[in-house]
Order: structure tokens, then C-alpha cells, then sequence
């Protein structure tokens, strides 16, 4: 990353949450923060049914709280939500 932006990466987030004693070791001696979320916007359970927006928006809006961190992926459904959820 650093090599194509210019700056490291300051976070890891590592796959489905969970990494072992070294990979955390690891993340610690390259500076950077271990991070996971304390709210899931539920998205990836939308691959089989309705790609809704909607229900995007109101799962992150029903656990919302101060300092909460929401684990989102990259699909088109989630990008629609955004507008909305950084809006409003």
C-alpha cells in the first residue's frame, strides 16, 4: 500500500475478525492498529436475497452508538446505502 500511496496503512482488520497471537504480534511491530467492528451492517447476508439498501441503512441505524466502528463490504448495495447513512 505504501508503495502505491505513499503512506502505510495505519489499520488492520483482519478476516472475518479474528487472527492469531502472531499475525497481532505482527501488526504491533509494523505500527499499526488491530481493529474489528462493534456493529455489522449485515450486508454480505444480501448476496441470495433482495439487494436492499434499505435494510442496509436500518441495520447500522438499530445498533448505532457513539464510537461505533460498522463492518461494511464493497458491494453495490452497500454503496447505495452510503449516501443516506453519511447524510443523514
Amino acid at each position: 500500500m505504501q508503495e502505491l500511496t505513499g503512506k502505510a496503512p495505519a489499520f488492520y482488520r483482519p478476516p472475518f475478525g479474528s487472527a492469531s497471537e502472531a499475525v497481532r504480534a505482527k501488526v504491533k511491530e509494523e505500527h499499526m492498529i488491530y481493529m474489528t467492528w462493534s456493529n455489522g451492517s449485515k450486508n454480505w447476508e444480501m448476496m441470495v436475497k433482495k439487494n436492499n439498501p434499505g435494510r442496509i441503512i436500518s441495520n447500522v441505524l438499530e445498533q448505532l452508538r457513539p464510537g461505533s466502528n460498522i463492518l461494511m463490504h464493497e458491494l453495490p448495495w452497500t454503496a447505495k446505502a452510503l449516501d443516506t447513512l453519511l447524510t443523514d
